[in-house]
């Protein structure tokens, strides 16, 4: 009997949290860190529990989604859980390469109903 897992062997080779990993289930995450960074294209970093040094480095739409459910503070992310999911349908110019997507956020008051698109290229 073989002493691992198949996941074990498929797992991205990247500094980050990539769509790859989610293809199989939604992840929850908790903040534990958020920093910014000279990356243009991925200035925010948000270290959670268990990354072992792959942070979630969220898109422009991702976010604006953060900053409009926890205002402008970046401390305001701190302790709160994402669930994050795999969005085949985001293109990087015009291949469809999927991407990370917020599907819900803790300590939230009320309900937000927001629509975001992004294309890059």
């Amino acid at each position: 009997m073989s002493n691992f897992k198949l996941s074990d062997t498929i797992v991205t080779k990247s500094d980050q949290l990539n769509a790859e990993d989610l293809l199989l289930s939604n992840r929850v995450i908790k903040i534990t860190g958020v920093r910014k960074v000279s990356d243009p294209q991925q200035p925010l970093v948000l270290n959670y529990e268990g990354d072992n040094g792959r942070p979630f480095k969220p898109c422009l739409t991702m976010r604006k989604a953060l900053q409009f459910a926890y205002g402008d503070n970046p401390d305001n992310l701190i302790g709160k859980y994402l669930e994050l999911y795999c969005d085949p349908e985001v293109k990087f110019g015009k291949e469809k390469v999927g991407g990370v997507r917020i599907a819900g956020m803790s300590d939230i008051k009320g309900t937000i109903r927001a629509s975001f698109t992004e294309t890059r290229g």
